[in-house]
């Protein structure tokens, strides 16, 4: 059944991206669609934002590919479908000479296994509504294809029959839908509990609070990487309540965080900062990249979804205390030889390197060194000088304003409080991907003088949020 979204009833039908949040709280979707004034909700984020324009990119290609194809006249594109109580769209269907059907889901991961519960509805719905559906595929980027010159779609996108996967788990996710038909059919629910109350606060629905206005401040949500065996037991013994905790509860790596919530101070551990101190070699190269990072690759050699520089800022403290700001910004994708020849002048030979989650920075530089051979060597020193900042606030100086969290966000609030980021300007990576995809593609100098202006300042700001972080930590460690 083939119907025109115009005619159907939002409201009264469970779409796919309902059932998914459905799984991840069920009362919180039904506050969102019964009483949707109870708890404000936010806007999309950068990151949702992202993964939009991801989506509709992968999307475009996907069903251009299957328009050059020779059974083309058997495809129908954006079919929405309803079996009366849910709505589906489906990406493409193929019509079968026997009257059946095939789904084709497209995503923009790299990694069929994690949509296996969306196309599964998919399925289910299209039955329901009274189509026989001989298969289903989900078209996928290939994280192993690299850009050669003209993307190929035929070689960046994967198709995987997923028929055997979603057999094993049809029962499982029809008894799901019908649970949530159900629990949207009710008129009032039982407003007092939800399972985030065994998740960490970063995992948390938007209606916790709301669901659990009981739960003691602070908790034990907030102790990191806590897991949820352990927060059920701490429910059922009526202990989530941090002053209620016991030493026994947590696990060492826990225990710094759980002093400081405890007791409303900070843990210093001035040992582990002198350590990491006189770890340093001056002079200091405080440095961070902001990347390009995309479903789609957009210059040679790049991949699907690989974080691939395309700025960096470079704060260079000297042994007497002076300070130099050295920086690049690309204007435009594939610039990382420029990048680099930059990064070599600013960084050099000697000094440390220092960095905010190692990670990252340390995996841009494996990924620059593969693309550019001749910087191999310098890339891979480069990651040798190397130390992370982010250590010393992890186990040296934890504050429970911190909250359990080793974000610079986090932190420099508590620690630097006179340095802040423009919620209204580019404040966080995900942004600074967004505002540089605009920038290179704008074609109003106003907008790209904006946008050049905003990503400079917030990876600036990143650099002098360390050297602040790291002056803090030589007055900790002062007699």
């Amino acid at each position: 059944m083939t119907l025109n979204p115009s005619s159907l009833e939002p409201a009264a039908l469970l779409s796919k991206s309902e059932f998914l949040s459905f799984r991840e709280c069920p009362k919180d979707l039904w506050l969102r669609l019964r009483k949707p004034t109870v708890v404000p909700r936010s806007p999309p984020s950068d990151y949702d934002r992202l993964l939009m324009e991801d989506g509709y990119a992968v999307e475009a290609i996907a069903l251009d590919l299957l328009r050059t194809r020779p059974d083309a006249e058997r495809f129908e594109f954006q079919v929405t479908i309803s079996d009366g109580r849910c709505l589906i769209r489906v990406d493409a269907l193929r019509r079968n000479s026997d009257g059946s059907i095939d789904l084709y889901e497209v995503k923009s991961s790299s990694s069929p296994e994690d949509h296996l519960v969306d196309a599964c509805f998919q399925a289910i719905v299209a039955a329901r509504a009274g189509l026989i559906v001989r298969s289903v595929r989900v078209v996928h980027v290939d994280a192993d294809y690299r850009l050669d010159g003209e993307l190929d779609p035929s070689r960046f996108l994967a198709f995987a029959e997923v028929d055997e996967e979603l057999e094993a788990i049809r029962k499982e996710v029809e008894a799901e839908i019908d649970e949530a038909l159900g629990l949207l059919a009710m008129g009032e629910i039982d407003e007092r509990g939800c399972r985030c109350l065994l998740r960490t606060a970063s995992r948390r629905c938007a209606s916790f609070h709301h669901l659990n206005p009981e739960i003691p401040v602070p908790s034990a949500h907030l102790l990191p990487r806590i897991s949820s065996p352990r927060l059920a037991r701490l429910a059922d013994e009526g202990r989530l309540a941090i002053a209620d905790m016991l030493h026994d509860d947590v696990t060492p790596s826990q225990l710094d965080t759980f002093e400081a919530l405890r007791t409303g101070q900070p843990v210093v551990r001035t040992e582990e900062v002198k350590a990491f101190l006189s770890s340093l070699r001056y002079p200091l190269h405080f440095y961070d990249y902001e990347t390009a990072a995309g479903a789609v690759p957009m210059a040679r050699g790049h991949g699907p979804h690989q974080q691939i520089p395309v700025q960096f800022s470079c704060h260079v403290l000297h042994a007497d205390g002076s300070l130099e700001h050295r920086e690049f910004l690309g204007d435009g994708h594939g610039m990382e030889e420029a990048l680099v020849d930059r990064l070599k002048a600013a960084i050099g030979t000697t000094g440390s390197a220092i960095v905010w989650n190692q990670t990252f920075e340390k995996s841009c530089n494996r990924r620059m060194a593969e693309l550019l051979p001749r910087h191999a060597g310098f890339l891979k020193d480069l990651n040798d000088r190397t130390a992370d900042l982010m250590l010393p606030f992890r186990k040296g100086y934890v504050h429970p304003a911190f909250e359990g969290s080793a974000s610079i966000k986090k932190i420099l609030p508590v620690v630097c409080p006179d340095l802040e980021y423009d919620e209204d300007s580019v404040h966080n990576g995900t942004g600074a991907i967004l505002a540089f995809r605009e920038m290179v593609t704008s074609d109003e100098t106003e907008e790209r003088e904006r946008l050049l202006k905003e990503l400079r300042a917030y990876c600036h700001l990143d650099t002098l949020a360390m050297v602040r972080l790291h002056e803090f930590l030589l007055n900790l460690a002062a007699p």
